[in-house]
């Protein structure tokens, strides 16, 4: 079973909110940016030609782009960033890994930019795209990615609880985001921490 994070009930049903032990990764989605990582043990990031780094540096030559680092952090798990504070600063355990990256070619195929060069307002905001990018990845590689589970008790003639799944739905970065998926009685009810 998925832990379960925070509960609540109404009547004979429980919303749980649990941890979404097989997410997809967001680097399968329809992203802005690609994240060019090299790495001897881990396959981080999205699927690239380049094998390695010398030959990205020769790509962005060719080629007129945004671009931010991309900071590993290797220590009882991944956590990915685009800057390099703690602990992306630990000399033991945390590196560069590679980049994040969209050309003014694509930011203009996307309608962020209007010409072949962005303004400095359309640089900022596919930088903030970027990074959101970035940080959406750290959740998924650091299993903050959650679901919800809607279970109806019922006692049998046995006089044994069952319950049935009535309703679930995975896949949702923030707990927030939830609420607009449930029925409006979940809404104004308080979770409760469950201990793991």
């Amino acid at each position: 079973m998925t832990d379960i994070i925070q509960k609540a009930t109404i009547g004979n049903e429980e919303l749980r909110i649990v941890l979404d032990i097989e997410p997809e990764s967001p680097r399968e989605w329809d992203n802005l940016g690609i994240m060019v990582c090299w790495h001897d043990r881990y396959v981080l990031g999205d699927k690239h030609e380049f094998e390695d780094p010398k030959k990205f540096t020769d790509y962005m030559k060719e080629h007129l782009m945004l671009m931010l680092p991309l900071y590993l952090y290797d220590h009882s798990g991944l956590c990915i960033s685009t800057k390099r504070d703690y602990p992306f600063n630990c000399q033991w355990d945390s590196m560069q890994i590679g980049f994040i990256y969209v050309t003014y070619e694509k930011m203009k195929r996307e309608g962020i930019s209007k010409k072949g060069t962005p303004t400095m307002e359309e640089k900022a905001k596919a930088i903030e795209m970027l990074r959101q990018e970035v940080k959406t990845y750290n959740q998924y590689l650091t299993g903050q990615v959650y679901g919800y589970v809607i279970v109806k008790h019922a006692t049998c003639n046995m006089n044994e609880d069952h319950e049935e799944t009535i309703d679930s739905c995975f896949g949702f970065y923030d707990i927030e985001g939830i609420y607009e998926h449930i029925d409006d009685k979940w809404k104004t009810v308080t979770l409760e921490d469950v201990q793991r």
